[in-house]
């Protein structure tokens, strides 16, 4: 297989994990939470009071949502999308710049696993320490892939 198929594939794989994750948070998640977007779309962030009515809100089915195919396809994802930017960058030209997307993805595995320890703990054991360790990591993943994304430009435009 060429470098390039190989981008292509992977670029693929990227969109269709980001497609069926924004589907299924989309048209069953919010649903199952009142309406509410998910604490990992949240790019600017949540208080307490906003953690703990997402929790009240989300059903037993949200739940299983959030333990069954959105933590499968929310590990999937950032593994591909940091994997996909890098390659993009090494292919550029630039291979020293390419771990600095796995910033993003080591970020948002971490989100994830800030957002289970609350979804386990519920409304009423959610503590502030817990929204805000999650809280400042859900908007530090999307620093950094927005940085990841700005690098990838930068890199493409001086090529």
């Amino acid at each position: 297989m060429s470098t390039r198929t190989a981008l292509w594939a992977l670029a693929a794989a990227t969109a269709a994990a980001y497609a069926a994750l924004i589907w299924i948070g989309v048209t069953r998640l919010m649903p199952e939470a009142g309406g509410q977007p998910p604490f990992d779309l949240r790019v600017t962030g949540y208080d307490v009071a906003e953690a703990r009515a997402y929790l009240e809100a989300l059903t037993d089915a949200g739940r299983r949502l959030w333990t069954g195919p959105i933590r499968w396809l929310d590990t999937v994802f950032p593994l591909l999308m940091g994997a996909l930017v890098a390659a993009l960058i090494w292919r550029l030209g630039r291979p020293w710049l390419a771990p600095v997307p796995f910033a993003y993805t080591a970020a948002d595995l971490w989100e994830n696993a800030r957002v289970r320890e609350m979804i386990a703990a519920g409304p009423e054991g959610v503590t502030p320490d817990m929204v805000e360790g999650a809280s400042a990591v859900t908007q530090g993943k999307f620093a950094l892939l927005a940085m990841s994304v700005a690098l990838l430009w930068a890199v493409w435009r001086r090529r």
